[in-house]
């Protein structure tokens, strides 16, 4: 459901929530989040931002190709469901009791180049034209102009990776009300509607 998804339209927005939230759990946000080119209302523009999910779906891991994933677009059921697969994802075969739920996200990250170009450079959408500007965003107490691997090096995630414990509830709302802070509207947060799948039993 993309009402969970937090959107960070440039790199200051995303920093300013990565400080809001737990060192160890802003290693996991790099993790999770990807980049993808949305559409600008009222324009044939895209603008490229950093989304992520904060809700435990979250947990879901990636399958690595879409042949072993088990979740994902069916365009048959997706016709039974306003919103279809840019809404829902869908069992892409019979998920047998205790089996992993796998998803492929490669399937809607932007790649490598759009991180970098998030990271690297502002870009300004205008509704009938483009700009793009290699202007970093300077913030001199917080690692003024780190990429992703920079970033992630400062955090020292390497270290904690493997021993990072998964988010719980609170957690969850913790990070959803930093988002709410950092976009100044609490009706923009993500909200808690999905099961989590590790506690769906049937």
């Amino acid at each position: 459901d993309c009402d969970q998804d937090a959107v960070f339209e440039d790199r200051e927005s995303l920093y300013k929530f990565l400080k809001a939230i737990p060192q160890i759990h802003a290693c996991d946000v790099l993790d999770w989040a990807w980049a993808e080119y949305q559409n600008i209302p009222n324009s044939i523009e895209k603008r490229l931002v950093l989304a992520l999910n904060l809700d435990e779906s979250a947990m879901i891991n990636n399958s690595r190709s879409k042949k072993l994933a088990n979740i994902g677009c069916d365009p048959e059921a997706a016709k039974k469901f306003e919103g279809g697969c840019d809404k829902y994802e869908f069992a892409l075969k019979d998920i047998e009791a205790g089996e992993e739920i796998l998803f492929a996200y490669s399937g809607f990250d932007a790649g490598n180049e759009a991180w970098e170009s998030f990271f690297g450079m502002k870009e300004v959408y205008l509704l009938d034209q483009s700009v793009s500007k290699n202007e970093f965003q300077d913030d001199e107490e917080w690692c003024n102009d780190c990429d992703a691997n920079q970033l992630e090096k400062k955090l020292g995630c390497d270290m904690m990776r493997g021993n990072r414990p998964i988010p719980d509830q609170e957690m969850w709302r913790l990070m959803r009300r930093a988002y709410a802070d950092v976009v100044g509207n609490e009706e923009s947060a993500p909200r808690a509607t999905f099961f989590a799948p590790v506690r769906v039993e049937q």
